[in-house]
């Protein structure tokens, strides 16, 4: 179909309900709570208690005509409006597995083999690391002394990674180091609404004509971040709404049984936006830090860290705060002849 040029695949039309000339109306809800679902395995595993699970899904529709009585479409037949609303309150329970701090790593125990140990004295000196004590023939460990602790490395451990110790240990075949991991079980918001309303007048029985306006809202929050990387549940928390609207105006005129002509506009909006909260970019954290970086982050964010091993998380920052807004217009004239078994549009 020509009419729906320039790129391939399939197309969905999808046409709203319109008013009657009697008032129609229809409502709903259906609802599940954590009283009906079971807690899951990990968290049974780890003795998390089971989070809050709610789905509600409920809203209503109004069709009918638009009249006033004795003065306008008293017969019922000439103008017509239908009203929908629907609401989603979601809240889901999710869980977090991530690399974290055991009690030997929060005070100063890392693992290293004999070559890096050596370039590790070179680096710091002597005095910031204690003797090297093997594990196997290839590695061991050794321990670093909390007063050669840079000012920024200080912040986020205590701001960040001594608040989210290891709740589980493993140890290494490779290297025999013990290291850890935090499971977390929490909730996170995935909320929608969604408002319709559509006016249908008929100038004659050839003439329609129908506007209809829809706007959604979709608020969530993401706890562990908007497309970054690994992260302890809280410490760049995103909360996100995604809302859109849409407005069409449609005039149709039946000249004729085999010509018809539609001229129709149309507007579209799609927006999504988030914002960071958070100790990624909590003022005090940042101003805590000595933010001598070449480049300085517009949004106030502290800068993402990771440990080259990935043995512990720290913080990976991103793409919040996030805004984007597509807008969308378009006004197109249809004319359809039907001749026999041909149509010609």
């Amino acid at each position: 179909d020509a009419s729906f040029g320039r790129s391939g695949g399939g197309q969905v039309v999808v046409a709203t309900r319109s008013g009657t000339n009697r008032f129609h109306g229809t409502a709903y809800e259906f609802a599940r709570t954590a009283n009906t679902n079971a807690n899951t395995y990990f968290n049974n595993l780890n003795a998390n208690p089971r989070n809050p699970d709610h789905y509600n899904n409920f809203g209503f529709t109004l069709g009918g005509p638009l009249f006033i009585p004795h003065l306008y479409n008293t017969d019922r037949k000439k103008t017509f409006f239908f009203w929908s609303e629907e609401w989603r309150k979601i809240t889901s329970p999710a869980s977090n597995l991530v690399a974290a701090a055991t009690p030997d790593e929060l005070a100063g125990k890392f693992s290293t083999s004999p070559t890096d140990y050596a370039k590790t004295v070179a680096a710091v000196g002597a005095n910031c690391v204690s003797a090297y004590t093997p594990l196997n023939s290839n590695y061991g460990y050794a321990v670093a002394n909390p007063n050669c602790y840079s000012t920024n490395s200080k912040v986020y451990l205590s701001q960040i990674i001594s608040k989210f110790p290891a709740t589980s240990t493993q140890q290494n075949s490779t290297t025999g180091f013990t290291t850890g991991q935090r499971y977390d079980s929490y909730s996170s918001l995935n909320n929608f609404r969604q408002d319709l309303v559509r006016v249908d007048h008929y100038f004659s029985d050839k003439v329609h004509f129908f506007a209809r306006g829809m706007q959604d809202d979709v608020p969530e929050n993401l706890p562990t971040g908007l497309w970054g990387g690994a992260n302890y549940p809280g410490v760049a928390n995103v909360a996100i709404n995604a809302p859109g609207k849409n407005v069409v105006a449609n005039l149709t005129w039946t000249i004729s049984p085999s010509m018809v002509n539609e001229v129709e506009f149309a507007y579209s909006q799609g927006t999504i936006g988030g914002v960071l909260s958070g100790p990624a970019n909590d003022p005090a954290v940042l101003g805590s830090l000595t933010n001598n970086l070449a480049y300085k982050d517009p949004y106030g964010r502290i800068p993402s860290v990771g440990i080259n091993d990935g043995s512990v998380t720290v913080v990976s920052q991103g793409s919040a705060p996030y805004f984007e807004r597509n807008l969308d217009r378009n006004i197109f004239d249809n004319f359809s002849w039907t001749k026999g078994n041909h149509t010609l549009r």
